[in-house]
């Protein structure tokens, strides 16, 4: 339907007529394989209990939505297309493993926390496990991807494009904090801790907004650098929070990360001694480019059967039993 409004000169009210024929006919399908139907039927004590879960949930969505998106209004405002398109194309590229990773585990394990609501113990060994699965994949994949920005992005991009792997720079390392602290939310759901949420929200938001505004001045470069600090201390603050509702410390959480870290950090300082000192310069960017991934990740796989075998192993299990 979308395509046909375009081809009759829509223009871009096709894409607005695409998500509402979409929302539409996903929100039927929904009532036909439910059952359900709605009923005009009133209730102040189950309007008093939802909003109390509910609407703190919906508030600290808003309020991340709008903080989350701040930078690009910012850059595209004041720096202008160019400069937007950069930062842009960057942040894709470091959403890649959260929206592909992250959010399908968390949303995987939100009715096994929601589960075992009175066992807080319990969850908070399961969510330890949910993190270590998730760094170890995600540790090696923004690091090494810091690693070989230039070279990844004007190979898989374009040479035009070079001037985003400054940024890639200081969003691939933020990619990777934010792998672990959106698994937080999950936790205070399924622990009922909405408002705690949207406080954090509120207070999280207020700090990346201010360090968008203060990385103006450096451009798009400059808000990418002040992002990334800016996620090292509401990480923080949103897992001291958190892991505090499941009976966790900081440390605790460190220490679960540490080894995939730790094997992260010695495949990044060999890839980049092999690039400068081994690589020959004269192969394709191409060649060059997919021998720094082989290898890299065969050292990564290397050093973590060294150094966590067992978690290796918990991996492994934990494949094959869902397979």
């Amino acid at each position: 339907m979308a395509i046909a409004a375009a081809i009759f000169g829509v223009g871009a009210i096709s894409l607005v007529i695409q998500t509402l024929i979409g929302t539409i006919l996903s929100t039927v399908l929904f009532w036909l394989v439910s059952g359900w139907r709605p009923r005009a039927q009133w209730s102040k004590a189950e309007i008093v209990d939802v909003l109390g879960f509910s609407g703190n949930l919906v508030a600290f969505n808003v309020i991340n939505y709008f903080s989350r998106n701040a930078d690009g209004i910012l850059i595209g405002r004041y720096l202008g297309p160019v400069q937007l398109g950069y930062y842009t194309i960057a942040y894709r590229i470091m959403l890649f493993p959260l929206q592909n990773l992250t959010f399908v585990l968390t949303r995987a394990f939100l009715p096994i926390f929601s589960g075992h609501q009175q066992n807080t113990a319990l969850i908070g060994r399961q969510y330890l496990r949910l993190l270590q699965f998730i760094f170890v994949i995600t540790a090696p994949l923004m690091l090494g991807l810091w690693s070989v920005r230039e070279p990844f992005v004007v190979v898989v991009l374009g040479e035009k494009w070079r001037a985003a792997s400054d940024i890639v720079a200081w969003l691939a390392p933020t990619g990777l904090l934010q792998s672990i602290v959106s698994t937080t939310g999950t936790v205070l759901i399924a622990t009922g801790k909405t408002r705690l949420m949207r406080n954090l929200g509120f207070v999280c938001s207020l700090v990346f907004v201010t360090s968008f505004v203060l990385g103006l001045s450096q451009g798009a470069t400059g808000v990418a650098r002040a992002y990334f600090f800016a996620n090292l201390l509401t990480s923080v603050i949103y897992l001291h929070y958190t892991v505090i509702q499941v009976n966790l410390r900081l440390s605790d959480v460190a220490v679960s990360l540490c080894r995939p870290l730790l094997a992260a950090i010695v495949m990044v300082a060999l890839i980049i001694w092999i690039e400068n000192f081994i690589l020959p310069g004269s192969w394709h960017q191409i060649v060059q480019l997919a021998s720094l991934v082989v290898v890299g990740t065969a050292i990564y796989a290397a050093t973590m059967i060294l150094a966590a075998r067992d978690i290796v192993v918990d991996m492994r299990a934990a494949v094959l039993k869902k397979a």
